[in-house]
Order: C-alpha cells, then structure tokens, then sequence
C-alpha cells in the first residue's frame, strides 16, 4: 500500500494504537553505523539479524523519515531476516497485531514483512512482497497470535515472538526499511508511522 493513509482509516477516526517497536524509525545506533556483517547480531537499536548472508548499514541520503534509515544487502544460500523480538509477547497471545513499515528495493519478489510466533514450533504470516519497482512502497502483514507462547533463542532475547524484515534466497542490493509500526488490532490496509520524540525514542532503546 502506497502514501495517503490517513489515522480516520484506523478503527473508525480513533487514535491510533501505541507502536510496540522499539527504534521504529531506525534513528538510533549506539553500537556504530556498520557494516554489520556477523550473524546472529545486533545493528540499529534493539534490530537483529539472522545469517552470514546480510550485511546491514545505516542509511542516510535515502530514507523515508528522519535523518536514516535501515540499510540491506543479502546473498544467495538461503532466507534470512532482520528482526525485533518483541518484549510483552505473552501479553499479546490470542490478540490481532498489525505489522506495517516502509520498504525500498529494486528486486521484484524478494523482501517482504513477517510476523512470527513460536510455542513449540514456529508459524509465521507475510506481507505481499515488494515489487521491486525502487521505490518506497508500504508494506503490511496482519497475524493472530497463538496461545502458549515459549522463549526461543531464534528471535532477539529469546522472545517468543518476532517482527522481520524477510529475505528469500535471491540476491537483493541496497533494500531499505523505515517507519515501521506493530500496533495491536486487525488493520490489514496497514498503520501510519507517527515518528517518536527524539528523546522518548532515546530512552525507550
């Protein structure tokens, strides 16, 4: 879904839920700009990657909001993901969430958004895929999340729970992310990104 989302669309003109992501705007970096290359590691605050096959930068003539943005390359030999785990995880089973952020790429059919929820085996929820046209296009994916959810160390801390950027095994140049948002209900048209006071974004990392 493309620009002109307006807060009217989201539960009928009420205000717009709490982002539950931390670093949504990928503003902070406190543990350097990159590039990030080793798996299993942390880039932008509080944003994980999986896999050898990525490389992770900031990003800072292209972004959509702010000063930077995430930056991406991924490799062939497989899927791999940048991702959040999400702290309150079995505070949200049983709930609707909706996971929506703006991507940029220029390989049709490769990065898409994803939710993923684990209880003893993983099940996930996509997004459509980005197009591929170079262009920054809004991406959604809606989820219920399962009941019974456990600590799993795939996702950052160990969450039971986790909101990716999604690569599959293509080769992919420069993909970017910025302005996601995770709010809890069904909005399967996607949520406006409300970037954080710079401070409150500071201290919630």
């Amino acid at each position: 879904m493309t620009a002109g989302i307006q807060l009217e669309q989201i539960g009928d003109g009420k205000t717009l839920p709490q982002n539950l992501l931390i670093n949504p705007g990928f503003e902070i970096w406190q543990r350097g700009v990159g590039p990030f290359t080793s798996g299993s590691t942390f880039s932008s605050d509080e944003w994980w990657f999986t896999g050898f096959r990525l490389t992770v930068d900031k990003e800072t003539t292209n972004q959509r909001y702010g000063s930077s943005c995430l930056k991406v390359d991924h490799a062939t030999g497989g899927t791999d993901s940048v991702r959040q785990g999400i702290e309150n995880y079995k505070s949200l089973e049983g709930q609707w969430l909706t996971f929506s952020a703006w991507v940029w790429c220029d390989t049709a059919n490769a990065v898409s958004l994803r939710l993923v929820d684990y209880n003893g085996s993983k099940e996930n929820a996509l997004s459509d895929y980005h197009s591929g046209g170079s262009g920054w296009e809004h991406l959604t994916v809606v989820k219920k999340i399962r009941t019974g959810l456990l600590s799993t160390a795939s996702f950052p801390h160990s969450f039971g729970l986790s909101a990716d950027l999604y690569f599959v095994d293509v080769a992919v140049t420069d993909a970017l992310m910025d302005g996601a948002s995770l709010v809890i209900g069904n909005f399967p048209q996607g949520v406006p990104f409300i970037p954080l006071n710079p401070a409150d974004d500071q201290a919630r990392c």
